[in-house]
């Protein structure tokens, strides 16, 4: 609730989402090579580039040169814009092109949120802790009101995000959080390993998983596509283990 750390490439599917709505299609081919914007040379983790790939390609094995390219189509407004249609409240009105890499500090439970909205065929609902107060003696003073999913995207471009996010778990950097059901996810660390994260859904849950140091100090090269990745598969499938596996029924072809 409280923290924001930054969520590295867990911040892409909002970025590709934008894009999407710009008329990106998941099949279009985008060159991973050499960028320059000014004076900042975006690089992706480990080095090297692979040439001609396709963006679902470029989402589920996180490649940073795509990923900016395709924020600079979508442009920082419209990133930002749906980001807080998705229920992230902490970027700016006109992030610049890092925002593509998640440079801009978030807190956990936003990014569940927006996830959610993947997870829910473009439908928001807004997270809460507290259900109801009752006194000692049983008498309720607070309940809360249960609100009606609001609309954010739309249901054919959510149907192409999880399809590429599924692939992010199935043949991507997320592979280390497959749990033997359909599901979709992305993976993130920050700069000089500070943040890990994973965060992922199924038809019946979403969760995300951040791991840091509370004071901000670099980790022993903790990322999120293993340590994270991990602790989300081990709580998904305690969390399952009384459910029917089943995929999104709601994706459009």
């Amino acid at each position: 609730i409280q923290a924001w750390r930054q969520p590295g490439s867990s911040f892409k599917p909002f970025v590709y989402a934008a894009a999407l709505e710009k008329g990106v299609l998941p099949t279009d081919i985008r060159i991973d090579g050499p960028v320059k914007f000014g004076d900042w040379k975006p690089q992706n983790y480990g080095g090297g580039y692979r040439g001609a790939v396709t963006v679902e390609t470029a989402l589920a094995r996180s490649i940073n040169t795509v990923a900016v390219k395709l924020a600079q189509e979508a442009g920082g407004p419209a990133i930002s814009a749906l980001t807080r249609r998705f229920g992230i409240s902490t970027i700016p009105p006109n992030p610049d092109l890092s925002v593509a890499l998640g440079s801009y500090e978030v807190p956990l439970v936003e990014m569940v949120s927006g996830f959610q909205v993947f997870q829910n065929a473009g439908n928001r609902v807004v997270p809460f802790i507290v259900d109801e107060i009752r006194t000692i003696g049983g008498q309720p003073v607070y309940a809360r009101q249960t609100s009606a999913p609001v609309p954010a995207y739309d249901v054919a471009r959510a149907s192409m995000m999880v399809r590429m996010m599924k692939k992010v778990i199935t043949q991507g950097t997320g592979t280390r959080a497959d749990f033997g059901r359909p599901a979709a996810g992305k993976t993130g660390t920050s700069q000089n390993w500070r943040d890990a994260w994973f965060i992922g859904f199924t038809p019946d849950y979403v969760a995300g998983v951040w791991i840091g140091n509370d004071n901000d100090l670099p980790m022993n090269k903790v990322t999120g596509g293993v340590v994270s990745a991990q602790v989300w598969r081990r709580f998904m499938m305690v969390a399952h283990e009384n459910l029917p596996p089943r995929d999104f029924d709601w994706l459009l072809p």
